[in-house]
């Protein structure tokens, strides 16, 4: 890639940047927590996603060094080519059969969770807090800005 021409030979990086004040406040739903209680919850989930990482074998994040040395300008030379699903396919009877078999799979999921949901009814089983975090609270929306 060549290199990229300057208009102002003399000009700085400091000539391009913009300071700004943020402040950080807490996520709405967990407001009610105390700063201590907070911060305890955001290291947990940093510490557990640190632990993903480890587990996982992924690699760390780059650090601020490594994120300046970052060409966003560069592509890489060849990119991975794998089949486009169906749907991409300009042949219209391959198109209708992928849409009637994906409307057969929703129509499967939504009756296997209506009986799931008929089963624990009948047992008198709710399930604690769906998919939303321990300590959420949900704020009322008439106190949201907008």
């Amino acid at each position: 890639m060549s290199p990229v021409k300057r208009r102002d030979p003399n000009a700085r990086i400091e000539d391009c940047q913009q300071h700004y004040v943020v402040k950080h406040t807490k996520v709405p739903g967990f407001a009610h927590l105390s700063d201590e209680e907070y911060i305890a919850l955001m290291r947990r989930w940093c510490d557990e996603a640190a632990e993903v990482r480890r587990r996982d074998h992924l690699p760390p994040p780059l650090g601020p060094e490594a994120l300046r040395k970052v060409d966003l300008y560069d592509r890489p030379g060849s990119p991975a080519r794998s089949p486009q699903p169906e749907i991409h396919t300009a042949d219209s009877a391959i198109r209708r059969r992928h849409i009637a078999a994906y409307k057969a799979y929703v129509a499967q999921q939504q009756a296997l969770r209506a009986d799931l949901r008929a089963h624990l009814a009948a047992k008198g089983v709710t399930l604690p807090g769906g998919l939303t975090p321990a300590g959420w609270v949900p704020i009322d929306p008439a106190t949201v800005v907008p």
